[in-house]
């Protein structure tokens, strides 16, 4: 079993031994044997090896840094994932759906990035997360904490989630200028962002529905 503190001194270590692999007689081997890897075997983040990367050493450290803080995540995990959307975590993070996606596209969520359009991020919860000071948190610290602080209260009731689902559906409407249906679904040539903002709005409106 790997300890919470052997994972992030583990995770501490990742851009010195990154720096170990990649600056040696082949470190290009270790760097592009690592990166198919991660492209074979991770369902939330493919890398797409590039020659150019082979000769840009600095590009190399940082980016086998990140597929080792994947590695130790995944590693140090001793039971099976529990995987989250954006709007669960929006909730147990405290902030919007909105957060999340921005939080998501700062790389503020190790290894985590969108590879498709119209796909959902799911979010494993042996994910860390990188606070505003830098410190590292797995996603499952700050669920465990959410749910310490809510269990010395009375459960969020059924009318406060949905007040919770509607201010969330508010926002869209008024950043669209009208329901669901009157825009983002109708609308046929979508941007990046309105794809992923139209699969956050179809989530809360199920939510709702339930």
């Amino acid at each position: 079993m790997i300890t919470e503190y052997e994972k992030l001194k583990a995770i501490e270590h990742t851009e010195k031994l990154a720096s170990l692999l990649v600056n040696n007689d082949e470190g290009a081997l270790f760097y592009k044997i690592f990166t198919n890897f991660i492209t074979k075997s991770s369902p939330i983040k493919k890398v797409n090896f590039k020659e150019s990367s082979i000769r840009n050493s600095k590009e190399m450290v940082n980016n086998l840094s990140e597929m080792l803080k994947y590695v130790v995540a995944v590693a140090a995990d001793g039971a099976s994932q529990k995987i989250y959307t954006t709007g669960q975590l929006s909730k147990y993070f405290g902030v919007s759906i909105t957060s999340i996606n921005n939080w998501v596209n700062e790389d503020r969520f190790i290894g985590i990035e969108r590879t498709a359009r119209n796909k959902q991020i799911r979010i494993p919860e042996s994910t860390m997360w990188r606070s505003a000071n830098g410190e590292l948190i797995s996603v499952k610290e700050i669920i465990e904490m959410w749910s310490n602080e809510h269990s010395k209260r009375d459960s969020i009731t059924k009318n406060e989630e949905l007040i919770y689902l509607q201010n969330e559906v508010n926002f869209f409407e008024k950043k669209y200028g009208g329901s669901y249906e009157d825009t983002l679904k109708k609308k046929e040539q979508l941007t990046d962002s309105e794809h992923y903002d139209k699969d956050e709005w179809e989530y809360l409106l199920k939510r709702i529905q339930k």
